[in-house]
């Protein structure tokens, strides 16, 4: 009996020191975590303050713009692979567009800008020295009358054409004969046309003065063997005779 009661007594003295050891185990391992809490919070509450507060708001924005319902970050992704499966020629042709586009936007912007000058046709004057070797007339071809528009002015080939007034050029045509003719607008519907040059020095939308050369005469002419000049004066487009309008056209220019 001695011995049970010996036994029991030391079964509890072992199971006192063993919860003792435990207890103070668990009081370390608390005290361990409330030192680490203490710690964190000292490190992290200045981070708490207000002026952070919108950082951590734009953050959250963000975030939820970038993995929210809106998925931002698959949009972003699509639009960075379309970016790079755009080719260098497709680059190439879009900035070519984008250049016509503003070529055409500059020439509306141009063409609002240039009023049409106060043109008076008693400005007018020949383009070049020589005589009128056809008129201004009707003629007969073939049984039915045509108005020959303009005059035929005699001029060796290589002679120098000038403008009749100040104006713009309008229209540079290569005829089937390669010859050229030239087209000036003056102003208030009036206009000048020259053909059979062999040469232009002008080129559409080039304003030009009276006397301005715009180039050479050829070794033919519009209704004679003849090298020789056709030149026309138009109002609204209707032909009027260049001889009414220029004093002395068959002698010569001022």
């Amino acid at each position: 009996m001695v011995k049970t009661r010996l036994g029991v007594i030391e079964l509890k003295k072992r199971t006192q020191r063993v919860w003792l050891n435990m207890k103070v185990s668990m009081q370390k391992r608390w005290l361990g975590i409330k030192k680490m809490a203490s710690q964190i919070w000292r490190g992290t509450a200045p981070l708490l303050k207000g002026r952070y507060w919108i950082v951590y708001i734009l953050s959250f924005i963000l975030g939820f713009y970038l993995f929210g319902p809106s998925r931002g970050y698959e949009q972003l992704k699509q639009w960075r692979s379309d970016l790079n499966n755009r080719t260098g020629v497709e680059s190439i042709e879009a900035l070519k567009k984008e250049i016509d586009l503003l070529k055409k936007d500059l020439r509306k912007i141009q063409s609002t800008e240039i009023e049409k000058p106060n043109f008076n046709p008693e400005d007018f004057r020949s383009p070049l020295t020589g005589a009128v070797i056809k008129p201004f007339e009707w003629v007969n071809s073939g049984g039915s009358w045509k108005l020959h528009a303009g005059v035929d002015i005699a001029a060796p080939p290589g002679s120098k054409v000038l403008s009749a007034a100040d104006g713009m050029v309008v229209n540079v045509d290569e005829l089937i004969d390669g010859s050229f003719s030239v087209r000036i607008e003056h102003g208030n519907g009036w206009e000048s046309r020259y053909s059979n040059l062999s040469r232009v020095t002008v080129q559409e939308g080039e304003k030009v003065i009276r006397g301005f050369v715009l180039g050479t005469s050829g070794v033919a002419g519009c209704a004679s063997e003849e090298p020789s000049i056709h030149f026309a004066v138009y109002r609204d487009n209707q032909a009027v005779n260049p001889e009414e309008l220029i004093s002395g056209l068959s002698v010569s220019m001022e």
